[in-house]
């Protein structure tokens, strides 16, 4: 039976992303995690992706103008929380951008994904430099939480500007331990520490769940510090399970 993360009703989530229908990352890992805790999702699809084992071997984005009519779409119901995944190109950055300051105060979170883990073709990119850019100049601010792991992370200029970040510990050295922190208006306000998870590096979409139950445990009106607690309950019992 779905897992609900409080006794409230049913929220709505918007995942804006890509589709990986092959290796069921993206909004296929959206929908799942949405279904696990009695969530219901609206997606839209900012690129069709080719990944299998061996890595990203093509990403087609979203027509513009098929975007743009998707999020209107979406926009007309009521939505109790949004995330973001791959967001392809500046262009699909800024027209959900546009929506966002029509629709102000809905919990965001925002995944930054910017390369796959493993890439087959060079020129398979899930979000272009002029994409990443816009990102940071437009989405990092009114997002609720950014959710970079270490490699998007980086020496954390980028996301000075942000009110919260959940820096994922995954790609961390330790090789028994992940180290998780929440640094809210720059200050680490909580540390989550669990033991590695054998066989989970072979899971793809990690990051793609961790931010799809963020959105969803916001969407519930949670603070947020009890929201990513939540959060990595839930998580390690789907990596375990």
């Amino acid at each position: 039976d779905p897992v609900v993360l409080t006794g409230k009703s049913t929220r709505r989530i918007l995942f804006v992303g890509g589709s990986d229908p092959e290796m069921g990352a993206g909004l296929q890992m959206d929908t799942r995690m949405a279904g696990v805790v009695g969530c219901e999702c609206i997606s839209v699809s900012t690129s069709e992706t080719f990944q299998d084992k061996d890595g990203l071997h093509s990403v087609e984005p979203t027509p513009i103008v098929a975007f743009q009519e998707s999020l209107a779409r979406a926009f007309s119901h009521d939505l109790d929380a949004i995330k973001t995944g791959a967001m392809a190109t500046d262009a699909h950055v800024k027209c959900l951008a546009e929506f966002l300051d029509l629709y102000p105060g809905i919990p965001l979170v925002v995944d930054p994904v910017g390369a796959a883990t493993k890439t087959a073709k060079p020129d398979a990119v899930l979000l272009t430099a002029a994409g990443k850019a816009a990102m940071v100049r437009l989405l990092f601010p009114q997002a609720t939480v950014v959710t970079p792991n270490l490699f998007e992370y980086a020496d954390g200029y980028d996301y000075a500007q942000c009110k919260a970040v959940y820096l994922k510990g995954g790609h961390g050295a330790d090789p028994d331990l992940v180290v998780d922190v929440l640094i809210e208006d720059g200050l680490e306000t909580a540390r989550l520490e669990h033991p590695r998870i054998a066989g989970a590096t072979a899971i793809h979409g990690t990051g793609c769940a961790l931010g799809s139950l963020m959105a969803c445990a916001l969407s519930q009106g949670l603070e947020l510090r009890e929201s990513v607690r939540q959060v990595k309950t839930q998580l390690i019992r789907f990596l375990e399970s």
